[in-house]
C-alpha cells in the first residue's frame, strides 16, 4: 500500500464513521511483574491513536493480574490476551492476530518508550507513509548507564532492489555491509511494520525457532518489503538485564541454533529458485550467513560451551566444541567465510579454528569476559 493509498484509506473509513487505530502495540510478557507497569505507563499516553495488546504468555507471577488492571483502567486502549506459554514469538503472533491498527509494533515488557515516543512514532508513520518497515533509534539502559542506540548518521530510505537486499543482509550480520553502524539491525523493538503488509505476505514469527526468531522475522520482512525507512528519532529504551535469556546458560543452544541455520538454508534455496537476487547478491547473502554462524558460535562459547553451569570437565567441553565445529554448517562457514567480512575478534576466532588451535578459542573467550567485565 503506497503512502497516498494509506491516506485515502483513512479518509474512506473516516467517512464511513468507522473508528480505526493508527497503531497497534503488542507487549508479549512472561513473568514481568517487576517491569510491566513502567512499560505500559509509557504506552497509554497514546490515547485514541493507539491500541495496546498485552499478551500474558503463561506467567506464573503477578503479570496477568497487572495486565488485567490496566485493561480495567483503560478499557478503550488496553486488551489482554492470556495464553499458555509458547515463547516470545508466539506472544507476538497472538498480538498480531488481534491487531486492528494500520501499523504494528512490538514492545518487550521490560522496556519502555521515551516520554514523547508515541508522538514520534506517529510522526514517523506520516513522514514515511510509503514504507513497509520503519527503523528508529533508541537507548540501551543498564544498571550502570544509559547509552544511545544509533544505527546510522542520517535518515534513509531503501527502495526494492539491491539497496534493500543489502539491508536484509545487514539483519544477519550488519558489520559486513554497514561497518559504520554499531548496533544490530535484527531486533523488532526498534521497528514499526505496516500490518497490511505483514498479513498480505504471511510474515509471522516462526514459532518453531526458540532463538534468533526476531532476526528471521526481519530477514523475511526485508525480503518482501517494497520500501523501508530509517527515522533518527529516539523512541525506545531497551533494558539490558544481565540475567536475561540472552545471558543465561542454554544447554540446548547449539541444537536451537541449528534449527535457525536449517531455516536460512531453506530460505536461500527458495530465493534462488525465485531469482530474487543477482548472482553476486546470492554470494553476499551467503557470506552474511557464514558471518552470522560464526558470531553465534562465539556467543555459544559464553552461554553454552564455557558457561560455569556447563557440568562437563574442561576436556569434555573442548571435545564437544570440536565436534560442533566439524558438523554442518559450522565447518563450511569457518572454511568459506571471507576474512574481510568479519570483525577483528571473529577473524581471530576463525584463524584459531582453521589452525585447529582450540585452546586459542578458550583464550579468546576468557579475553572477551575480561573486556566485558564478566
Amino acid at each position: 500500500m503506497k503512502g497516498t493509498d494509506v491516506i485515502m484509506f483513512f479518509r474512506k473509513i473516516e467517512r464511513k464513521g468507522i473508528s480505526m487505530k493508527h497503531l497497534t502495540i503488542t507487549v508479549p510478557c512472561f513473568n514481568s511483574e517487576a517491569y510491566l507497569e513502567r512499560c505500559v505507563d509509557s504506552l497509554v499516553v497514546g490515547g485514541e491513536h493507539v491500541e495496546i495488546i498485552i499478551v500474558n504468555d503463561g506467567s506464573t507471577d503477578r503479570t496477568g493480574e497487572i495486565a488485567d488492571r490496566y485493561a480495567r483502567q483503560f478499557p478503550d486502549l488496553v486488551t489482554v490476551v492470556h495464553k499458555q506459554n509458547g515463547g516470545h514469538g508466539s506472544g507476538v503472533n497472538a498480538g498480531l492476530a488481534r491487531a486492528t491498527g494500520m501499523y504494528f509494533k512490538v514492545v518487550d515488557s521490560d522496556d519502555w518508550l521515551a516520554d514523547n515516543g508515541i508522538a514520534m512514532l506517529l510522526a514517523g508513520m506520516k513522514r514515511y507513509a510509503e514504507a513497509d518497515m520503519i527503523l528508529f533509534d533508541g537507548y540501551r539502559n543498564s544498571a550502570a548507564k544509559e547509552q544511545p542506540w544509533e544505527h546510522f548518521a542520517h535518515s534513509k530510505r531503501w527502495r526494492a532492489g539491491r539497496k534493500l537486499h543489502k539491508l536484509q543482509r545487514g539483519v544477519l550480520y550488519y558489520p559486513m555491509d554497514f561497518p559504520g553502524s554499531r548496533v544490530s539491525l535484527a531486533a523488532p523493538w526498534d521497528k514499526l511494520y505496516r500490518r497490511e503488509f505483514l498479513l498480505r505476505c504471511g510474515i509471522l514469527f516462526r514459532e518453531q525457532l526458540q532463538v534468533l526468531d526476531d532476526m528471521i522475522f526481519n530477514m523475511e520482512v526485508l525480503g518482501k518489503a517494497g520500501c523501508a525507512a530509517y527515522d533518527k528519532s529516539r523512541i525506545y529504551h531497551y533494558r539490558y538485564v544481565e540475567a536475561s535469556i540472552t545471558n543465561k546458560y542454554q544447554a540446548d543452544r547449539v541444537t536451537q541454533d541449528k534449527k535457525v541455520w536449517d531455516y536460512i538454508e531453506w530460505y536461500q534455496t527458495r530465493q534462488s529458485a525465485e531469482a530474487v537476487w543477482e548472482a553476486d547478491e546470492t554470494e553476499a547473502f551467503r557470506q552474511a550467513y557464514y558471518c552470522r554462524i560464526i558470531r553465534s558460535f562465539a556467543i555459544c562459547c559464553r552461554i553454552h560451551f564455557y558457561h560455569r553451569e556447563n557440568g562437563k570437565c574442561f576436556g569434555g567441553k573442548q571435545q564437544y566444541l570440536k565436534s560442533v565445529l566439524g558438523s554442518r554448517p559450522y565447518a563450511e562457514a569457518f572454511e568459506k567465510v571471507r576474512f574481510g567480512n568479519l570483525e577483528w575478534r571473529l577473524k581471530a576466532l576463525v584463524l584459531f579454528v582453521r589452525c585447529r588451535l582450540y585452546s586459542g578459542v578458550y583464550l579468546l573467550h576468557l579475553a572477551a569476559r575480561v573486556l566485558s567485565g564478566g
